[in-house]
């Protein structure tokens, strides 16, 4: 006689734990424990679900996505034979800039970097914050003279010798890899 599988039947607070990690194991909680309503819960998960998408800074990729988009892509440009690359920007002296004009200069240099990054690269390209002061850019279909192609528009674009903060003018020197 065929057994059919046992079916496992879990309570509705299982189901959410089983759903939700970290942070949203809490709010699955209060949710069910009636501290916060269904569309506070959602919108709460929401904005957690983004901070491990886009960097809070910057609005570009986070390193969780880059990576995971750059495996996908090697293996993509190795199965097609296609051509794949990839830009390093850093912030040269970015602790200087920190310390000799103030965090939140830092902040400014990092969203007006990202900004300028994404203005000029292609739809199909991920640009994503790598570390603090790095961000990375995956070039698909580009192969070597595409890259130095790129890295030079990037160059053009970062090429500013002062940038003015809160009525103050300091060199921000960036440096592609």
């Amino acid at each position: 006689m065929e057994q059919k599988p046992q079916r496992t039947i879990f309570s509705r607070e299982e189901n959410l734990r089983r759903q939700v990690k970290g942070e949203g194991v809490d709010l699955a909680a209060q949710l069910l424990n009636g501290k916060i309503k269904p569309g506070e819960f959602a919108e709460k998960w929401a904005e957690g679900r983004m901070r491990e998408i886009k960097d809070h800074l910057t609005g570009l990729f986070s390193r969780r996505v880059f990576e995971a988009e750059l495996k996908m892509r090697l293996a993509m440009a190795a199965r097609n034979d296609r051509p794949l690359a990839l830009l390093m920007v850093d912030v040269d002296s970015f602790k200087e800039v920190n310390d000799n004009f103030g965090h939140q200069a830092g902040d400014e240099v990092l969203r007006r970097m990202g900004r300028a990054i994404a203005e000029i690269t292609r739809e199909s390209d991920v640009v994503a914050r790598y570390g603090g002061e790095e961000v990375v850019v995956i070039l698909p279909e580009t192969d070597e003279d595409g890259a130095e192609i790129a890295a030079e528009r990037l160059r053009k674009k970062l090429r500013r010798p002062k940038l003015s903060f809160k009525g103050g003018l300091f060199p921000v020197p960036f440096r592609l890899v």
